[in-house]
């Protein structure tokens, strides 16, 4: 009986932190945050993450998220036609970008091979490690990095990180505080992460709330600008602290999201495939 209320607690907790639950890819689950991001860390030294160039201070770029892909997708082309179509510099995959297992994972890989119009990042979510950690790592790369956008006349800094655990863990938040040290630098910061810090239902966000105020008040301090999400599979837009917390809806029912940038400010427009 103890043995019982064990599993069905596992399960609950599962549920609770999952918003696509697969029992089975949880228990395969064998890395922790912090050697994930040692992981990237590595990674993003024998690899390092390519910078962007741009030809004007106003720019913009592409957000997507949860594409949940397999093997049949039919959201992708019409992705691809409109991203390649678009004004925007880059595109961002902000995370559950397969569906856990490997042969999802090769045609994720595949789909954005064959994608050559934009420069694309990746971040991991909870989905894609699922199964296992090393397969993302060696088809999509790092996800805790950062990257520059260089325009005429200044500089725009984007950090990304890893977040599939719901914590950020002690190396990756060690790492976040080294990268914002160098926020002077730049006109804007803007953060991207799977998991979203406000749960629109009782299945999504995950947090816990000593480290969600820790971050709210490391973001304000260092005047981040914008913290994108996704994972809750709904958009939400909210502002703590002079920092807006963008939630884009899931790539998978054909929504995805623009954010301009201006000298003036930054925006994000919620938008759907035609």
């Amino acid at each position: 009986m103890g043995n019982i209320k064990l599993y069905i607690s596992i399960i609950i907790a599962i549920v609770l932190c999952s918003c696509e639950f697969d029992p089975l890819d949880f228990i395969r689950t064998t890395y922790d945050v912090d050697k994930r991001t040692a992981d990237s860390i590595k990674k993003n030294e024998q690899n390092p993450v390519l910078n962007i160039t741009t030809t004007s201070d106003n720019y913009s770029f592409i957000i997507a998220s949860d594409l949940h892909l397999h093997t049949d997708e039919v959201m992708m082309p019409e992705f691809f036609s409109m991203a390649s179509n678009s004004d925007a510099s880059f595109v961002v995959i902000n995370g559950d970008i397969y569906n856990s297992k490997s042969e999802f994972a090769s045609f994720a890989k595949d789909q954005f091979d064959n994608f050559n119009a934009k420069p694309c990042y990746f971040v991991a979510g909870n989905h894609d490690i699922y199964f296992d950690w090393k397969l993302y790592l060696d088809n999509f790369g790092s996800s805790t990095y950062s990257f520059k956008v260089q325009t005429p006349t200044t500089q725009d800094l984007y950090i990304t990180l890893e977040s599939s655990s719901a914590t950020l863990g002690k190396t990756q938040l060690d790492w976040l505080k080294e990268q914002l040290n160098t926020r002077n630098q730049y006109r804007y910061c803007i953060i991207v992460t799977h998991v979203n810090f406000f749960p629109q239902q009782v299945n999504n966000g995950i947090y816990q709330q000593e480290e969600l105020h820790v971050l709210f008040k490391l973001f304000s301090d260092n005047n981040v600008n914008a913290v994108i999400t996704g994972h809750s599979h709904d958009t939400n837009n909210k502002k703590v602290l002079n920092v807006n917390y963008w939630t884009t809806d899931a790539l998978k029912n054909n929504n995805y999201g623009i954010v301009y940038i201006k000298s003036e400010n930054i925006n994000i427009d919620f938008l759907k495939l035609d």
